[in-house]
Formats: C-alpha cells, structure tokens, sequence
C-alpha cells in the first residue's frame, strides 16, 4: 500500500512538472535562458535540441525532495543550453501543521531551512541540474524566492557555516540573470 502511494506521488509530480513546463518555460525566456546559442538559428528559426528529462530523473529529483515541507508543485525542465542539464522549480506552501499562516519569525525560518534542505538534497544527487529555484506561498500568495545555479551552490557551501546556506545565498552577490551562477534570496512572509 505504501509502495503505491509513493506510485502515485511520483507520478502526480511528473504530471505537474510537465504541465508546468510553459509557465516556466516563459520565465526562463525572460531571462535569456530560452535563447540558443549562437550557431543555432537556421533560417530565421531557432532550431533546439533539448530532450525532456527522463522518467528516472524525475523521479530520482522527486524522491530527494521528500523531507521538503510543504512541497506542492516541481517542475524539472531542460535549460535551454543544450548540453543536457535541467532547471528544478518548486511551489512550497509556508503554513503550521494546523494549516494556519505562521508567524513572520517562524515562517521566515521555516522557509530559510526549507531553502537550505531544497537545494542540498538537489545537488547532492548528482543528476545534471544546472539550476534549481524555489517559491514559497502563503495561501496563494507569494511570500519568497530563492534560486540557485549548481556553480554558485559549490562556492557557497564550501564557505557556508553549518548547514546555513540561505545565510550564505543573503550575503552573496545577487544576480538571476546566469544559469550556473545565479544566487538570490528573498523572503518576505506575510503579517499575521
């Protein structure tokens, strides 16, 4: 029985990955990272060469987000630079175990250690994940972001103190115009 709610979990993550491919796809654009690279355009048109990640990827990607709290939407895209390595985007829903809206102080927390444990258990995997983002909600509303390139996340936590990464991401130089450099945090949760 366990066996095939972890089945079905999988697979619900898999679906919302590829219905979420779009939305993110459209940010990605914005930032540059939908744009080939030179070399790639062919008569006006852009030709791409990006595969989907395979089920395997998904699934190992969804498996290590398990201890993340909260987690209701991933999407695993490729990166658009042709060379095979993807974007991980999560939805995270900052609430108290009785589903009210913690407060700020504890949301704030909340959210740094879901950052920290996100994105850790990401890179630790060692799938070919370029990027990984994360935003937080609550009720609907977006309360934080943060985001981090697997270049930027191998300088921060070898100087990152303990296991604080966001700590570490705050003191960084911020920028989300990069893939594998890319560093920002910002966490705002709402006033009860």
């Amino acid at each position: 029985m366990v066996r095939q709610k972890s089945s079905i979990a999988v697979m619900a993550v898999a679906f919302v990955a590829l219905c979420g491919y779009m939305g993110l796809q459209h940010r990605l654009s914005d930032r540059g990272v939908g744009r080939a690279p030179a070399g790639q355009r062919a008569g006006g048109a852009i030709q791409t060469t990006q595969a989907a990640p395979s089920n395997a990827e998904i699934e190992a990607i969804a498996a290590s987000l398990a201890d993340v709290p909260g987690l209701y939407d991933l999407a695993v895209l490729p990166d658009d630079r042709g060379d095979g390595q993807f974007v991980v985007s999560a939805m995270v829903e900052v609430e108290t175990p009785s589903g009210q809206a913690p407060n700020p102080t504890v949301a704030f927390r909340d959210m740094r250690a879901a950052t920290d444990a996100y994105l850790s258990d990401l890179y630790l995997l060692k799938e070919p994940i370029a990027e990984a983002e994360i935003t937080f909600t609550e009720g609907g509303t977006i309360v934080g972001t943060a985001g981090l390139g697997r270049t930027a996340y191998e300088q921060l936590a070898s100087r990152a103190t303990g296991e604080d990464l966001a700590g570490a991401m705050e003191q960084a130089h911020q920028d989300d115009t990069g893939v594998d450099q890319a560093c920002w945090i910002e966490l705002k949760p709402l006033a009860n």
